[in-house]
């Protein structure tokens, strides 16, 4: 059981973690969903997610720059278990469009066409794809897995 001083440290360094990204997706996707903030807002939440973790290990939690050495250990158990969370997303998305409500989900094509658009990701979307799949996967483990789920 964490003291109370040391339970107020992990929920002063966890609460941003866990709040940042949901108002930023409701900022970028709701609140100024029309406005050209939508770049600027989704840059800043992905250079938060690459900087929080660092300022709230070393010093919020002072757990020193050691704590990143387990970043980079390679586990095979993390490789399958990304890999079998991995297949049952994607044939859970393949079900749901391949079974009658797969109607809802191209009636929704255009809204993220234009959201795609509006965020000047659309013409640029195979680099934009490559971005989501190598560097924001990466980041989302780091911030998810090791920071959040560790800590």
């Amino acid at each position: 059981m964490l003291s109370k001083s040391c339970s107020q440290f992990w929920l002063l360094a966890l609460l941003p973690a866990l709040l940042t990204p949901l108002l930023g997706a409701l900022m970028y996707f709701v609140w100024f969903a029309e406005s050209a903030w939508v770049q600027p807002v989704y840059a800043g939440i992905k250079a938060f997610t690459l900087i929080w973790p660092l300022f709230a290990t070393v010093w919020i939690l002072q757990e020193g720059f050691d704590q990143f050495k387990s970043l980079l250990l390679f586990r095979w158990r993390f490789l399958l278990e990304g890999s079998i969370w991995g297949i049952l997303m994607s044939l859970a998305i393949l079900g749901v469009v391949a079974s009658p409500l797969g109607h809802l989900v191209s009636q929704q094509a255009d809204v993220v066409r234009d959201k795609a658009d509006q965020m000047g990701v659309l013409s640029n979307f195979v680099f934009f794809g490559l971005f989501l799949s190598l560097i924001h996967s990466f980041l989302e483990e780091y911030y998810w897995r090791w920071f959040d789920r560790e800590k």
